[in-house]
């Protein structure tokens, strides 16, 4: 997972690194994390939207471009 603060910043990389952008105005939530998860070693980009209590098996690295919102937003 690679979270980002902006959606400029996570359109961006999506775009560049090809994989999936998660965030609070998507209307295709369920459908990106589908592909996400059924996906073998792939990332997905997100914004805060994607965080507290998520609970995906195989998320093995966590990465953060910029400053998390908060020290729950990063544990």
């Amino acid at each position: 997972m690679i979270y980002v603060r902006s959606y400029a910043l996570g359109e961006s990389v999506a775009e560049e690194m090809d994989y999936p952008f998660y965030k609070a105005t998507a209307t295709d939530k369920q459908e990106l994390l589908d592909q996400w998860a059924s996906s073998s070693g792939g990332w997905i980009i997100a914004t805060g939207a994607l965080g507290t209590g998520i609970d995906i098996p195989g998320v093995v690295y966590i990465i953060y471009l910029g400053r998390p919102y908060g020290l729950t937003s990063f544990m």
